[in-house]
């Protein structure tokens, strides 16, 4: 625009000569007319040369023209290129406002996801909580459990079968009937339930008292009985005989434990109602009292049940 105003200024100033010298010539004519009739101007020297003068101004008009047409031009680059300026501060009145709208959007997702991070750390929290009490549940559970598999125990200790070995009878070698040291202990069932399979082996002998440590207490399968039940608070007899015969002499001795005595050893295996195999060992020595009654011994360490 300022550019536009000056090429004007320049194009007014540049005709001014002529048409100043255009009004001075109208303003004298009509001063001439105003006053009267006055003589014919004689022609003299100066005007002769005017004509000259008049001819040398034409083409200043001409190159006017094309100077306000470049003014024109110029004015209208200028304007496209306000316009242009005006755009491109718009464009940026628009980034600005999209930055801006960019900046808050951000400054909410920002803020969003701070509060995104609190609910989770407060979710983490929760469920640090949640799990710690499943830990307590679960080992509560646990125990829970241990107890009642013991109590399963407990209850199937007390309702199975136990087999134990007792008293029984037993019979001194009596020479003159052909009989030897025989001993016949009782198998008892003093569990609640019957016990299943039950099988045996025994076996007798003379030996020194007190019985040596390093006795041989097994006996071969060969010498296996039963495969019977019991049921419970029942008995069975288990009966054997010494291999050899001892001398008439030593008979009284014997019978009475004095210096060797009878024993009776052997195993017992059985089932209870769950399923389970159990076995009892025994190791008994017999006196034969002068009354006729039995009295049996236990040797310690060698009787066991499970």
């Amino acid at each position: 625009m300022l550019l536009a105003a000056s090429c004007v200024a320049g194009f007014a100033q540049s005709a001014s000569p002529s048409s100043t010298s255009k009004l001075n010539a109208q303003q004298k004519t009509r001063e001439g007319q105003e006053t009267g009739p006055t003589k014919p101007p004689t022609p003299s020297r100066p005007q002769i040369e005017n004509v000259p003068a008049n001819k040398q101004n034409g083409p200043p008009i001409w190159s006017n023209w094309a100077l306000v047409l470049v003014a024109a031009l110029t004015a209208l680059a200028a304007i496209k290129t306000l316009r242009a300026i005006e755009d491109q501060v718009v464009e940026m009145r628009n980034t600005g406002k999209q930055t801006d709208k960019l900046i808050r959007e951000n400054i909410a997702q920002s803020t969003s996801l701070e509060r995104s991070v609190a609910e989770s750390a407060r979710f983490a929290a929760a469920m640090e909580g949640v799990a710690k009490s499943l830990e307590i549940t679960a080992e509560a559970s646990q125990q829970a459990a241990i107890a009642s598999q013991q109590s399963i125990t407990n209850l199937r200790q007390q309702m199975r079968a136990w087999l134990t070995v007792i008293i029984g009878n037993g019979i001194p070698q009596p020479r003159d009937k052909n009989l030897r040291f025989e001993a016949s202990p009782l198998i008892l069932n003093s569990g609640l339930t019957p016990a299943r399979n039950v099988r045996h082996r025994i076996k007798s002998g003379i030996f020194p008292i007190p019985l040596p440590d390093d006795f041989d207490q097994s006996v071969t399968a060969e010498n296996e009985a039963g495969g019977n039940l019991i049921g419970a608070h029942r008995n069975a007899q288990m009966i054997s005989v010494v291999d050899d015969y001892v001398p008439d002499g030593e008979v009284e001795d014997i019978k009475a434990a004095k210096g060797r005595g009878v024993y009776a050893w052997g195993i017992v295996t059985y089932e209870d109602v769950f399923g389970e195999t159990h076995t009892t060992t025994f190791c008994q020595q017999l006196t034969y009292l002068p009354d006729g009654k039995l009295w049996v011994s236990y040797i310690p360490g060698r009787n066991d049940a499970d």
